[in-house]
């Protein structure tokens, strides 16, 4: 069967994503920064919920406000104008939107028509070519079903996201997104405006397009 055009796929995956309502996946995290693969578990439900966790607790809770994250021995609570994710998941396209509201910025390179699966569902696949700072070409896999990204990855390997397990009848307890930990500080401009700065300092292989933020991105080491 081929793969239908980007144009297509990202609006399904599009659509998937507003209607998804609930889920739970184990995400393999390589490079941007990382010293090796490593795991983390993402809980999400809408609207704009999110949890993640490692093997050392959690690295991030998103109430619907604010991101609550470690920033060294502390934590800091960052208001945010909608989801917030690490660049490895916002590349998912999960979280913000920009993957499939700009289909038109990425160059459909090449498409992947024999059956391939990610997570043990079958995808499509498709390789594109991003305009940005740092212009590089990326692989992009689709759940055939939901349309959900389940995977991408630099063409060199060096760099992606694959979910490993992937729960959609997952529902979230009532307090799963509710922060019970120690008061955070509040991060001000200054410091914020610091951050950006030392971002851009920052070799990234995602482009702009995909979702660059100034929020802080712990366990993924990607800043």
């Amino acid at each position: 069967m081929t793969t239908p055009p980007w144009r297509e796929l990202a609006h399904r995956a599009r659509a998937a994503l507003d209607g998804i309502g609930a889920c739970a996946a184990t995400v393999v995290l390589t490079g941007m920064g990382t010293a090796a693969p490593r795991r983390v578990d993402v809980e999400f439900a809408e609207p704009n919920l999110w949890r993640i966790t490692g093997e050392e607790g959690l690295l991030a809770l998103h109430d619907g406000e604010a991101v609550h994250a470690p920033v060294g021995e502390q934590w800091e609570r960052v208001l945010t104008g909608g989801c917030w994710l690490p660049s490895h998941l916002l590349t998912l396209g999960w979280g913000e939107p920009q993957l499939f509201e700009q289909p038109r910025a990425f160059r459909e390179a090449a498409f992947f028509d024999e059956p391939h699966e990610v997570a043990g569902r079958p995808v499509w696949s498709v390789l594109l070519s991003a305009p940005g700072r740092k212009p590089h070409d990326m692989t992009v896999s689709l759940d055939r079903e939901t349309a959900l990204v389940l995977r991408w990855a630099s063409v060199d390997g060096l760099h992606g996201a694959e979910v490993e397990a992937l729960d959609l009848s997952w529902r979230a307890r009532p307090d799963v997104f509710t922060w019970t930990g120690p008061a955070p500080t509040a991060v001000g401009e200054e410091s914020r405006r610091a951050r950006e700065e030392r971002i851009d300092r920052c070799p990234d292989p995602a482009p702009p397009e995909f979702g660059a933020t100034g929020a802080p991105r712990p366990g993924t080491g990607s800043r």
